[in-house]
């Protein structure tokens, strides 16, 4: 069983960004696959800073459309 990443009731400032990461991490996201383009790199950067402390993974593709169908 994958350990959740969010328990309790603890508040935190967040952007828009860091709050997708932590909810593809609270909804059980496996893996991200990405490709740096903004905007969503900050959203790559949290998550590749996160996951492992999760055991989740990121897999960086070759471009932004091989992202969409790997």
């Amino acid at each position: 069983m994958v350990e959740k990443p969010i328990t309790g009731t603890t508040r935190a400032f967040m952007t828009g960004n860091e709050t997708v990461a932590w909810a593809a991490l609270a909804a059980g996201a496996d893996i991200m696959f990405g490709y740096p383009i903004t905007p969503q790199n900050e959203i790559m950067h949290y998550w590749t800073r996160l996951a492992p402390k999760f055991g989740r993974e990121f897999l960086q593709t070759e471009d932004e459309i091989s992202a969409g169908f790997t």
